[in-house]
């Protein structure tokens, strides 16, 4: 890691009535890196990427995005940035075409016929591209979603959960085409339940429950902290 935050989250708070969903969270995630976010059904995952990426606004703190105050902005806005997310539900248009699906996310591509032929490559699905999206398997499905991120040429990608329901081989191709992106710089922040997929795959990891961050730290220190381990095996946040 080169000690260069790309994003900074600080002291966000999200309450829902008597609800808080996310409580004063912070934590910075560097330039380049693979960042694990994990933590207990309820824990507030999805809902810090909602605050994080513009889908809805904290109600305390702020996000800082590659030295600039984002707080409040919309998706769209932040998309135009270069943050963008994935969801837990894949977002694929059925009626369109598998080209079409990445055409239609690529408004911010200078090239974007070529980028989404070389999207295509890369997830092997260059033979389907012609065919309409509801014709995919789900699996097939997930590596369209986050294609469709990739055309938007992000510096950063927020992963909410790319592997859950997919098969061990769809799963590796979703890692590789992870790898492949990685390696050309796009920093990642990765919400997956699989801890074998966490902790092979994240350089650093930071673990929230009950909306609040409990630790953070490298897969060796978080597989042995009793914190982690009460939180999703002693009841606490479900």
């Amino acid at each position: 890691m080169s000690g260069d935050s790309i994003l900074e989250i600080e002291s966000i708070r999200k309450e829902y009535g008597s609800l808080v969903a996310v409580d004063d969270v912070s934590f910075d995630v560097e330039r380049g890196q693979i960042l694990g976010l994990i933590g207990p059904n309820g824990a507030g995952k999805s809902t810090l990427f909602d605050l994080i990426t513009g889908v809805q606004t904290p109600d305390g703190g702020t996000v800082n995005y590659d030295g600039q105050d984002i707080t409040g902005n919309s998706l769209e806005r932040n998309v135009e940035l270069g943050l963008v997310r994935t969801f837990q539900q894949t977002r694929v248009l059925g009626q369109m075409t598998v080209r079409e699906n990445l055409l239609v996310a690529s408004q911010l591509s200078d090239q974007p016929r070529e980028r989404a032929d070389e999207l295509l490559d890369v997830i092997e699905l260059t033979e389907k591209s012609d065919i309409l999206a509801e014709g995919l398997s789900f699996g097939q499905q997930k590596l369209i979603s986050i294609s469709q991120a990739l055309m938007l040429d992000p510096e950063i990608i927020l992963l909410d959960e790319p592997l859950a329901g997919v098969n061990p081989t769809m799963e590796n191709k979703i890692l590789d085409l992870i790898h492949e992106m990685h390696d050309e710089g796009t920093t990642f922040v990765f919400v997956e339940h699989d801890m074998d997929v966490i902790m092979s795959e994240c350089e650093d990891i930071v673990v929230m429950n009950s909306g609040r961050l409990l630790t953070r730290g490298p897969p060796k220190q978080i597989q042995n902290d009793d914190r982690v381990i009460e939180a999703y095996f002693g009841g606490e946040g479900a």
